[in-house]
C-alpha cells in the first residue's frame, strides 16, 4: 500500500511541482476509501497515513485528511465534495465504483484539483489511475494454488465486496484458471463475504 499511495502522491507532485515548489507544508492530501471492513483497508490506510509522515518529515506535504465511506457510494461522493469544499491539493481515492464518481471527479478537476486513483482503476478522463492488473493478479493466485495443492483438490474462494470491480476481475480470472490448474471439471466454491 506505501508503494501505491507514494506513486500517487508522486504523480500529484510531478503534475503540480511548480504550484507548490516554495512551501510542501501548504499541501493537504485528502484520502477517501471505500470499504473498510478488511484487514487490508485497515493497513492500506495505516500505510497512508506512516507514508504522508515521511513526506511531512520532509516538509513536501502539511496535513492529510481521511474520509471513510464504507461500502456507500453516495457518502463517498459526498466525501469527496468535502474535500473539494476544504480546498485539498489532491485527492487520492480508493474507490468504490469504477463509474459512480466520475461527476464528482468531474467537479474535483473543475476546482483543479487532481484525482489519483489507486488499486481500484476509474473511468473518469481527468483521474489518474495507479493500480495493478487484477485480472493477471488472479491468474497469479490460481497458480499458486495449484502448485501449492500438487495439482489436486478442493479450493473455497472468499470473495470481497460483491461487484467490486477490481475483486471481481481477480476472482474471474482465478475461477477461470483453477479447472485448468488444477486438472478438474468443477469450478471452485466462492463464499460472499
Amino acid at each position: 500500500m506505501n508503494k501505491l499511495f507514494a506513486a500517487g502522491v508522486a504523480v500529484f507532485a510531478l503534475w503540480s511541482a511548480s504550484a507548490y515548489a516554495e512551501d510542501g507544508s501548504k499541501i493537504v492530501i485528502g484520502l477517501s476509501n471505500g470499504y473498510f471492513g478488511t484487514e487490508w483497508r485497515n493497513q492500506m490506510i495505516a500505510g497512508a497515513k506512516e507514508q504522508f509522515d515521511v513526506y511531512k518529515s520532509k516538509g513536501m506535504a502539511g496535513q492529510l485528511i481521511i474520509q471513510q465511506a464504507g461500502a456507500d457510494t453516495n457518502q463517498q461522493i459526498q466525501d469527496i465534495r468535502n474535500m473539494i469544499q476544504q480546498h485539498v491539493s489532491v485527492i487520492m481515492v480508493n474507490a468504490n465504483s469504477a463509474t459512480a464518481l466520475n461527476a464528482v471527479f468531474a467537479e474535483a478537476n473543475k476546482a483543479n484539483i487532481p484525482v489519483v486513483s489507486f488499486d481500484q482503476a476509474v473511468t473518469a478522463p481527468t483521474a489518474i489511475n495507479v493500480t495493478v492488473d487484477h485480472y493477471s493478479w488472479g491468474q497469479r493466485y490460481a497458480e499458486w494454488l495449484a502448485k501449492a495443492l500438487n495439482g489436486k483438490g478442493k479450493i473455497v474462494v472468499v470473495d470481497g465486496i460483491p461487484g467490486h470491480p477490481d475483486g471481481r476481475e481477480a476472482v474471474k480470472r482465478c475461477s477461470l484458471c483453477v479447472p485448468t490448474f488444477l486438472r478438474c471439471t468443477r469450478r471452485p466454491i466462492f463464499l460472499r463475504t
